[in-house]
């Protein structure tokens, strides 16, 4: 009789122990660091709602149309990140990445003309990007006859759109956060709307070319305030960045920048965006490929830095060259020195397994060590797009943020993608979620493995990068995705499955540091995000003193 009271309370206490082990996931909400759910509803014939976003229909979309060497491409049409899909997805904070299309893009024709035709590009950059027609016949057009490029004045109307969208219901509620507390009292009192959260994606938003050939301005006239070149364009950055930072009379500011994309924007040099092939096909990268700041980008820091024109925003270093990095992570020390510290956004992110910065591998050798049978070799997309070690730490020493990006070109290498395209003819879709789990934690774990600290977890998030011409990951493609890879994602956490980059499943639970893994779940799905902007989206006392007077 005894042994069988007491085999009962083991049973008891097992049963205690796992009902605890296994707490629900709660997750009231999802926040994203970096998407574009208006790129593609702005720009068609009449303004899309942005709850409905953009279909794949019409006959711009039909294959047949197309250059044959496009056939085979799986190019992303249809929106990724609607509010619709947003708020299926409980993707409540949605940092809503304002991006005007470079026009540079269109350059790829000139090496294609000879087997497409105008109607052929047309339907070709449709098909691509989901813009309307039109819209890319008219970005042609104005490319061709040499027209002076307007992006500040897209931006505006674009941020006008908004605007309405938050005035209308147009399939659900939308507003725009003001700051931290007004984003916590929409959740807490709304909580079917969709907040958003601006930020810029390219210091090219906010510059008026008179000129085409100024794409192309060399960078000794923009590090020298001599210059009449660097005097014009200084003084319309420093009329801008006030414009933008004064939106919604400075509470629509944006939260942070990103300080370069594509192309030379004059202000800092970027990382390549394409494979050296495509770009011997006529994509016009260069200047600019691989450089660091000019000293007109140094007085673009500042200003944006500045409390004097308005709320801070943030420079994010996404795109910007490993040699732009270096210098700002040297810029960001010298702040620090006086007492002024602030985080390093990295918003929609993948690792390179780089561990430094100034390594200045070419990319055919890149792809060379990609064949080495090291841990990380050939698992991460080495791209200078990507973080490295330097990168990493430089951004957890500031206590800084690093959203996590969907797209699958980004993060997968050749390993990863032999791995899950293996799983993928299997034809099993619950097999194919963890495989991409496991690509996609890899990542994570990385990060938080060269950090050797707990408080790494703090600093990783979704930046998902959705709508903005991305390859998303096939098991989770839009934002309707976020709650089941939330699931897999705790799944994962508690299997006894390993990472093919060196970590065992011991390995593994030792980098959780004791977190279950519905804690950590929770923290990349929004708590860190609630942790960065109760930080850094709080009101700023002069705009509150203005408006209250």
């Amino acid at each position: 009789m005894k042994f069988l009271l007491l085999l009962l309370s083991l049973l008891s206490f097992v049963a205690f122990s796992f009902a605890q082990e296994q707490r629900p996931l709660e997750i009231p909400y999802v926040a994203d660091l970096h998407c574009h759910s208006s790129l593609k509803p702005f720009r068609q014939e009449a303004h899309t709602s942005i709850f409905d976003g953009v279909g794949c229909s019409g006959d711009c979309f039909n294959r047949k149309r197309l250059p044959l060497l496009m056939k085979a491409k799986n190019f992303p049409i249809g929106s990724q990140a609607s509010f619709s899909q947003c708020q299926q997805g409980k993707n409540k904070v949605v940092f809503l990445s304002m991006h005007i299309p470079e026009v540079q893009m269109m350059d790829i024709r000139n090496i294609w003309d000879f087997f497409t035709s105008d109607n052929r590009m047309e339907n070709f950059w449709t098909r691509i990007t989901g813009f309307h027609k039109d819209f890319i016949r008219y970005q042609l057009m104005m490319y061709d006859e040499n027209e002076p490029i307007n992006y500040f004045k897209e931006l505006e109307r674009e941020y006008a759109y908004l605007l309405t969208q938050e005035q209308h219901d147009t399939g659900g509620k939308f507003v725009i956060a003001r700051n931290y507390q007004h984003m916590k009292e929409v959740l807490e009192n709304e909580p079917g709307t969709i907040i958003g959260i601006m930020n810029l994606e390219g210091m090219h938003n906010l510059i008026n070319y008179q000129r085409q050939k100024d794409f192309w301005l060399d960078s000794k006239a923009l590090n020298d305030p001599t210059n009449p070149e660097y005097i014009k364009y200084h003084k319309m950055l420093e009329e801008n960045i006030k414009k933008v930072k004064s939106w919604g009379g400075g509470e629509h500011a944006p939260v942070y920048a990103t300080m370069t994309h594509s192309f030379w924007n004059m202000v800092a040099g970027q990382a390549p965006v394409v494979p050296k092939t495509v770009r011997a096909l006529g994509l016009k990268q260069r200047p600019g490929l691989h450089e660091g700041f000019t000293e007109l980008g140094r007085s673009v820091l500042e200003m944006l830095l500045s409390k004097e024109n308005g709320r801070r925003v943030l420079p994010d270093v996404k795109h910007l060259s490993r040699e732009a990095r270096k210098e700002y992570y040297s810029i960001w020390e010298s702040y620090r020195a006086k007492g002024d510290t602030f985080p390093i956004i990295f918003s929609h992110a993948a690792v390179s397994g780089i561990k430094h910065l100034d390594k200045k591998d070419k990319e055919e050798e890149l792809v060379a060590m990609d064949k080495l049978h090291k841990p990380y070799h050939g698992y991460f997309n080495r791209t200078p797009l990507n973080l490295c070690d330097e990168d990493i730490w430089n951004i957890f020493r500031s206590r800084g943020i690093i959203g996590m990006m969907m797209d699958e070109k980004r993060l997968l290498g050749r390993r990863s993608k032999t791995d899950i395209n293996k799983v993928k003819k299997a034809g099993d879709e619950k097999a194919l979620q963890m495989e991409y789990m496991k690509a996609w934690m890899a990542h994570v774990f990385y990060i938080i493995e060269q950090c050797q600290s707990k408080e790494a977890w703090s600093m990783i998030c979704i930046g998902s990068d959705f709508d903005g011409v991305i390859d998303s990951m096939k098991a989770f493609p839009n934002a309707e995705s976020f709650p089941e890879m939330a699931e897999v994602m705790v799944e994962f956490l508690r299997s006894h499955e390993n990472l093919a980059v060196g970590l065992d499943r011991k390995k593994i639970e030792k980098l959780m540091y004791g977190y279950e893994p519905e804690e950590l779940v929770e923290m990349v799905m929004y708590k860190n995000i609630d942790r960065f902007l109760e930080k850094n989206f709080a009101p700023d006392k002069s705009l509150v003193e203005s408006l209250s007077n």
